[in-house]
């Protein structure tokens, strides 16, 4: 595990900076029956999200599975309900604070330290007979 105190940036021979590290979390979700799954990712203060993309590898067998991202448990001001019940991959649809991927505020102390916490929810409709899979990436540049 390496550990960076300041923002990755690519440089070319001459010293110019050519562009921003892009860094991806991602998570593996499953949940069975008509439950929900809450889990979330921490980035940095000041954070700016690239994407929010989805592969759903084994598909859900309920009658509905959606992914929603907000910057609360159950939110969805990052990405609203986007639908992941077949196998496939996409991006989630953007919720109603686009604005807010540029920087992520603070929202939670880990280990003494501030973060932005992105917290996501994996909803299934009637009762499956067999748990799906899904991955959910987040790809950013630490600010």
């Amino acid at each position: 595990m390496s550990t960076f105190t300041k923002p990755l940036k690519v440089r070319d021979y001459a010293g110019l900076s050519t562009g921003d590290v892009v860094v991806n979390q991602r998570v593996t979700v499953q949940a069975g029956g008509a439950a929900t799954a809450d889990f979330y990712v921490d980035l940095p203060v000041g954070a700016r999200i690239v994407t929010l993309a989805y592969q759903t590898a084994v598909a859900h067998t309920s009658a509905s599975a959606t992914i929603a991202a907000g910057s609360a448990a159950g939110g969805a001001q990052y990405a609203s309900a986007t639908n992941v019940l077949t196998a496939g991959s996409g991006s989630l649809t953007a919720g109603t604070e686009l604005a807010a991927w540029q920087s992520l505020s603070g929202n939670v102390t880990v280990n003494g330290r501030d973060v932005a916490r992105v917290y996501f929810r994996l909803a299934l409709g009637a009762a499956q007979t067999s748990t799906g899979t899904t991955y959910v990436n987040v790809s950013y540049v630490a600010a």
